[in-house]
């Protein structure tokens, strides 16, 4: 599958950078493009570097932890690794500090690795020249710049993202509260009224609809609240996922358990509660559709330093290694990563499942 061309763009500050080594590689291990300093080290041009394999580069052992390095990459995607490797070039061996991670396609069919390198020998020398080494600062200040403006400028993507979600979230679940839930109201009213004067067989087709549109009712009930949770306002993070466990336990046959020792939510701002809730909304879901699980807990606690949330489950559990992770868990990693937190998944074949999320407190 060819690679997008907006997936094969290295930022400017990187391709001309002196100091920093930029290149993308596909998930056969295959260079898709490198900047000018790579390119400069194998002393390949950039057209020839597309048909060569990274472990050309390599030592053998350093290739297996490269190919390891990939691996989490692209099975935990919201995360990077940081490995030193020794490149061998066409003249010269530079060992350098890499740091990879994973670039997706707007589809998320395509995925490349991102790895970002300097010389490991650039922390060495730091007081070798008074000259040089103030412009390699003035560089490195430069990099942390753009890397700050950069992740500042995709927080607001994602803010904005999920505003619009929430926005959406609450047209759609009014619209079925409203709107759709009245009309099937009433239509079981008249079901009602026509089943007292029917009978045989007739009144037996009107009982049968009657008892699926209170189902569909129901349904669509709770699909409204997930999607507009009128407690959070009301009653709070904390009552909120208990009457969502309330709820699951009322239509679900497994146990939940939900803990919140010394947690005092008053402290937490609403965008942040409503974040918490909606991934702990999103693991519950998991869970149901995909662990075949018959308990759960839900913990929820706040110290000095730290939100801690963590969702475990006793289902079949999955190799995190060679498992995919889904957009579900991309959504829970990119709502974390809005208020500076981590996100990580603990699972193994047969033995169940643990969402840690962990939000430090400013």
């Amino acid at each position: 599958m060819p690679v997008p061309d907006n997936l094969q763009n290295i930022p400017g500050y990187f391709q001309k950078s002196g100091q920093f080594y930029y290149i993308l590689i596909d998930q056969q291990g295959l260079c898709i493009k490198a900047n000018h300093l790579f390119q400069a080290l194998i002393a390949t041009s950039s057209s020839d570097l597309q048909s060569i394999l990274i472990k050309n580069f390599l030592s053998a052992n350093d290739g297996i932890k490269y190919l390891q390095t990939a691996a989490f990459c692209f099975a935990n995607p919201a995360s990077s690794r940081n490995i030193n490797l020794n490149i061998t070039g066409a003249t010269i061996s530079k060992t350098i500090k890499w740091e990879f991670s994973v670039i997706t396609g707007s589809d998320d069919a395509i995925q490349l690795i991102c790895g970002i390198g300097v010389e490991e020998t650039s922390f060495k020398n730091i007081a070798a020249k008074p000259e040089e080494n103030s412009e390699k600062t003035t560089e490195r200040n430069l990099s942390q710049e753009l890397v700050e403006q950069e992740v500042h400028k995709q927080k607001q993507i994602t803010q904005a993202t999920i505003d619009g979600q929430e926005k959406e979230r609450q047209q759609i679940g009014k619209e079925l509260h409203d709107n759709i839930n009245q009309h099937l109201t009433t239509t079981r009213l008249y079901l009602e009224v026509a089943k007292e004067k029917a009978s045989g067989e007739l009144k037996e087709m009107i009982e049968l609809s009657h008892k699926n549109l209170v189902s569909i009712i129901n349904e669509i009930r709770n699909l409204s609240q997930s999607l507009v949770p009128p407690t959070l306002g009301d009653l709070g993070l904390v009552e909120s996922i208990q009457d969502l466990c309330d709820s699951l336990k009322r239509v679900h046959t497994f146990k939940i358990d939900f803990i919140y020792r010394y947690f005092n939510e008053q402290l937490l701002p609403d965008n942040l509660k409503l974040m918490l809730f909606r991934i702990t909304q999103e693991q519950v879901n998991n869970i149901i559709r995909h662990a075949e699980a018959d308990k759960m807990q839900i913990w929820l606690q706040l110290d000095a330093e730290h939100i801690t949330l963590t969702i475990i489950d006793n289902g079949k559990g999955f190799n995190p290694a060679t498992t995919k992770k889904g957009q579900g868990f991309n959504n829970i990693a990119n709502r974390t990563a809005l208020f500076n937190g981590k996100a990580e998944i603990e699972a193994m074949p047969g033995k169940g499942c643990s969402l840690t999320v962990v939000i430090p407190v400013s």
